[in-house]
């Protein structure tokens, strides 16, 4: 596991990682990173910046900590990448709590199939609840009627 030694270095924090590359005769080589001082919290505490979905969806936790750090050292298509498969677990875990069902693997759905099945419930769930609310009205205005 490389260790990480943080040294002010002017404006940025450089950060050396150390690194063992088999094909080197010196076990030991050292990458630097510059990252500006206002973003090393993503890089050093990568939980804070998914704080609620860290706890919610541990099985994330690898790319929401991969989001974290490559936003902190510029690398924002990376960012996104790691962010949009943080969106999907959570995705995947609305259409199960919905209940949402598919014939093949819901991994295997596009986003937009299982946007559309979400819809779909909340939908039909909205509908139910209008029903039963004009039926609990109605009887509330029978029993003010006296009927």
């Amino acid at each position: 596991m490389p260790t990480l030694h943080l040294v002010p270095y002017q404006n940025p924090v450089v950060i050396s990682a150390q690194k063992y590359v088999s094909y080197l005769k010196s076990p030991k080589t050292y990458c630097s990173l510059h990252i500006p001082l206002s973003k090393t919290h993503y890089y050093i505490e990568p939980d804070k910046l998914f704080e609620a979905a860290w706890k919610r969806f541990p099985d994330g936790q690898l790319d929401m900590w991969n989001a974290s750090r490559c936003f902190a050292i510029g690398q924002h298509s990376a960012c996104v990448f790691h962010c949009m498969n943080v969106l999907q677990r959570g995705l995947y875990s609305l259409a199960d709590h919905l209940g949402v069902t598919f014939k093949f693997p819901i991994e295997l759905a596009n986003w937009n199939q299982v946007i559309v099945e979400i819809e779909y419930k909340i939908g039909n769930e909205l509908q139910m609840l209008g029903k039963q609310d004009r039926s609990a009205e109605r009887e509330r205005r029978l029993t003010v009627l006296g009927t």
